[in-house]
């Protein structure tokens, strides 16, 4: 067996950060793409199910949204992030009914006074995502108000891994806000914890401060550290960039052959599409390209 067969069998998958990528890309269509994917392996994955019907409401499939997403309305401990979601798809629908979204805002109010960690967090990157920055900020507050608190045993109420997906998100909120100092000493709190080394977010907030202060090496090779261990091939177009900046043109044709592992070439071939331009390559490579920038 081929030593890069092997090596991409043992990656570990990462769908969650995928959409994340996509997301922050605009591209809802590659949102839904890598939900489908997921869910080929997971076909009971509630929150694959909860990004594809949220792709959708950016894109005002209204109906196709309320559709999926009413999978997780029987979902008790999930009230809060049900109500999110349904929040979010009904304010960018083509026709906003702003009585259904007052009553379902009292009822994230009413069950955000007792937040459930795992649904916490999903509300705030749902906000965040959809651009109810307020909101996020609100739901980052109360729950770091909430970790500091213990229960008549001295335990925390949140566990760590919950603080830590709340806290990297905080570091996005930042990052998106251009506070890159800020951003990135969180991003770096995060990682110096050994057990979140490894953190994706985090890894990937950490190498887009770094772009945002001209350490473009540093990016990188934090990119290379994640795609060392998750099968994420979409950073090889974040590589892609750091080498446009750099003005480093002919290492983009190096990374062509992640055509491959891509099961969208969108992003690649618009890059090539410019190298091929600035490099003076034949119309009819540029050509092709653009027709199969279209198709895709």
């Amino acid at each position: 067996m081929p030593d890069d067969q092997i090596s991409k069998e043992i990656k570990m998958e990462c769908y969650f950060e995928r959409v994340f990528y996509y997301w922050r890309h605009g591209l809802y269509g590659h949102v839904e793409e890598i939900c489908r994917i997921g869910l080929s392996n997971k076909n009971s994955n509630l929150f694959l199910i909860m990004y594809s019907a949220l792709a959708k409401g950016m894109i005002q499939k209204t109906e196709e949204a309320l559709e999926l997403i009413s999978k997780l309305s029987d979902r008790k401990d999930l009230v809060l992030l049900y109500n999110s979601a349904l929040y979010c798809i009904l304010c960018k629908s083509q026709n906003p009914d702003q009585q259904k979204i007052s009553q379902i805002k009292k009822i994230i109010d009413e069950y955000s006074i007792n937040l459930n960690p795992l649904a916490t967090f999903y509300s705030a990157q749902i906000f965040w995502l959809f651009g109810f920055t307020d909101l996020c900020i609100n739901f980052i507050t109360k729950s770091k108000e909430i970790e500091k608190s213990v229960d008549q045993n001295g335990k925390t109420y949140y566990p760590s891994q919950a603080t830590t997906s709340m806290t990297t998100l905080q570091g996005w909120v930042f990052l998106t806000s251009h506070k890159i100092q800020q951003a990135l000493k969180i991003f770096n709190q995060v990682l110096e914890d050994k057990n979140n080394s490894y953190d994706i977010l985090s890894l990937c907030g950490k190498a887009s401060c770094c772009v945002r202060l001209k350490q473009f090496s540093e990016s990188i090779q934090i990119y290379a550290r994640i795609m060392s261990k998750y099968d994420f091939p979409e950073l090889q177009v974040e590589k892609c960039r750091i080498y446009i900046l750099m003005q480093r043109w002919e290492l983009i044709s190096l990374i062509q052959e992640s055509k491959t592992i891509l099961f969208s070439s969108f992003e690649m071939n618009l890059m090539m599409i410019f190298n091929n331009i600035l490099t003076s390559k034949s119309e009819q490579a540029i050509v092709a390209l653009l027709d199969e920038l279209i198709s895709d």
